[in-house]
């Protein structure tokens, strides 16, 4: 039989119309993005890649009735919305990975415009103030129910996320990437690969720690990412902090000062926190010049919380400081591969046990008497700022005399990265 060009071309568009076809039914049954909300089916689609937070935690929000909503960066991931502080609440886990202020706010309003809030959980993380960190990879404002000025967003904008949700080829990827993963998820034992919860929590891996060489390497690995140039703290440009010039802060406050003014204006019961990082790296700030401006951050933030209740006629909302020389925040890092903290991954991230510890505190749980007399939580006000930042300063450099392999594993890292403070007072034996 002889194939002529019109039954080629039939054969030819016959073909692409079913790879099409094909395509888009692999997508709606796997949802990689999370847009559609389909049921998950073990093997199939159970086990999605973390790495599209941004787009799928709006769509499960959009689709929800949450009431309490914890937002922030990476550190927030592993606060549990089912805590019994949310008892009577439908909360969920609207953190980011390198989450802004910006981010933070954008997600309370795309919440309260889905369903009214009664709480929100915020994270408040130095670099997340950073004007090097404003809009992280894809973010997309079209795609949350309000803009930024509150107003509601039509409908016909979030037809693209729609449309790359099941034709792009972003989407053939992620899907087979989710279908891979839960194929291999399915045969697995003890470590599972996936991530986060329905509700948008996740408890961490200890293998993948493991994998990385413990949490000393896990450290040193973050503590890098946050003492380079380019890096976490300092990637708003070292020269500011060589100059001592910490006026890019501002411009990140007005953010802040926005999300304040929203959750007023709204009557959520705002709990903001700032994130308990490991004393190690609490003492990191210094050997890089960041140790003052973290230090004005928190006096700006309590700044901010006053004077817009102050100027709505309100009360400031209660603002909770974790990072601080603490029982949890001092846990030794061990040198030991195997050893395993109990509570943090690295000195960066927590896990989810010290979280619920948060949790307790901020949401006023019955152990917070005993947490705040372990010293853990101070709640910030301009009356306390003074003496409660040198009280801190001193309690850093005991635990720095006490712990001087750490504090030289921070002063090598910032040497390496070209970013020890010029100056800088060292620790006896670590001079060069």
């Amino acid at each position: 039989m002889t194939i002529t060009t019109r039954h080629y071309v039939r054969y030819l568009l016959g073909g692409l119309l079913l790879t099409i076809v094909s395509a888009v039914i692999f997508n709606w049954v796997v949802d990689p993005f999370q847009v559609f909300g389909h049921d998950e089916i073990q093997g199939v689609n159970h086990a999605k890649s973390d790495k599209n937070k941004r787009f799928s935690k709006a769509y499960i929000i959009a689709r929800g009735d949450y009431d309490a909503v914890l937002l922030g960066s990476s550190r927030g991931l592993r606060f549990n919305p089912r805590h019994p502080g949310f008892d009577g609440f439908h909360a969920y886990n609207a953190a980011l990975d390198g989450g802004t202020i910006y981010e933070s706010l954008r997600y309370l309003q795309h919440a309260q415009g889905v369903h009214p809030l009664r709480v929100a959980v915020v994270g408040l993380d130095y670099f997340s103030f950073s004007t090097a960190f404003r809009y992280q990879s894809g973010f997309d404002e079209q795609r949350l129910v309000l803009d930024a000025n509150g107003d509601y967003v039509p409908f016909y904008k979030r037809l693209e996320d729609y449309g790359n949700a099941l034709i792009s080829l972003d989407a053939v990827k992620n899907s087979w990437r989710t279908f891979r993963r839960s194929q291999d998820d399915a045969k697995r034992k003890g470590d599972r690969l996936r991530g986060l919860d329905e509700f948008g929590f996740g408890e961490g891996n200890q293998g993948t720690l493991m994998k990385l060489g413990g949490h000393r390497q896990a450290s040193l690995i973050i503590e890098k990412y946050c003492l380079s140039k380019k890096g976490l703290w300092l990637g708003v440009g070292y020269d500011f902090y060589l100059r001592q010039d910490y006026g890019f802060l501002a411009r990140r406050m007005q953010d802040f000062e926005s999300l304040l003014r929203f959750a007023h204006k709204h009557r959520i019961d705002l709990k903001l926190y700032i994130s308990p990082i490991h004393t190690r790296l609490q003492v990191a700030t210094r050997y890089v010049g960041v140790e003052p401006a973290w230090e004005l951050w928190k006096r700006m933030l309590v700044e901010a919380n006053e004077d817009v209740a102050l100027e709505l006629g309100q009360q400031p909302f209660e603002l909770w400081d974790f990072a601080s020389v603490n029982t949890f925040t001092t846990e030794e890092v061990p040198r030991d591969v195997k050893a395993e903290m109990q509570w943090y991954e690295e000195t960066s991230h927590f896990r989810a046990a010290l979280a619920d510890k948060v949790l307790d505190v901020v949401l006023d749980q019955p152990d917070s008497e005993a947490l705040l007399a372990q010293g853990f939580g101070t709640l910030l006000r301009s009356g306390n700022m003074d003496a409660y930042l040198v009280e801190q300063r001193i309690a850093r450099d005991r635990w720095s005399d006490a712990h001087l392999e750490d504090v030289r594993d921070v002063v090598e890292q910032a040497r390496h990265e070209k970013t020890l403070y010029p100056g800088i007072a060292l620790p006896a034996g670590l001079e060069e």
